[in-house]
């Protein structure tokens, strides 16, 4: 007895699982969420990234973030709300930084968030690099477009007065 009990609530908690799983599956495809879609929209952003550095339009990097953004900067603490972070990238002109590229290496999620990895580089007014590393994005809709929610960067260069390797 005690055997079939265990047989029938093993049957039981797969049925769940597998009902559970397949609403998911459906939702998901019903929500219309393409990953292509999301790509596309990060690339447009991102081509964007070194004009926006060239012309200091820090505005239109605030714009590229959620409402609700956190910016998790090197040696700084944690930027929250559009104007520090427009204010940051305010910074950054003022710095001399006046281009610069990103490139995506991997995109992945679903239709609540989607996470990107890449490389980034900047550089002054004569093209030289400033700084070149790698980056973490995790992404979400706002207002039915993809904006950056969560930021966080690190550079490849050694720390200053460390002896390059």
């Amino acid at each position: 007895m005690k055997k079939l009990m265990f047989v029938l609530m093993l049957l039981i908690t797969v049925g769940f699982i597998s009902c559970d799983s397949k609403e998911s599956t459906v939702t998901a495809k019903e929500s219309g969420f393409s990953l292509d879609s999301a790509k596309a929209a990060i690339a447009t952003l991102n081509d964007g990234f070194g004009p926006n550095w060239a012309k200091g339009d820090s505005v239109a990097f605030g714009n590229a973030y959620t409402s609700d953004a956190q910016v998790y900067v090197p040696n700084m603490e944690r930027l929250s709300g559009t104007s520090n972070i427009v204010d940051f990238f305010g910074g950054g002109y003022r710095w001399g930084i006046r281009g610069g590229k990103l490139t995506t290496d991997e995109v992945i999620g679903g239709p609540e968030f989607v996470a990107e990895t890449g490389k980034y580089e900047i550089t002054d007014s004569s093209g030289k690099t400033m700084d070149k590393g790698k980056y973490l994005a995790l992404w979400k809709q706002e207002n039915g477009k993809w904006k950056m929610y969560r930021d966080m960067w690190n550079s490849d260069l050694p720390m200053p007065g460390e002896p390059a390797k």
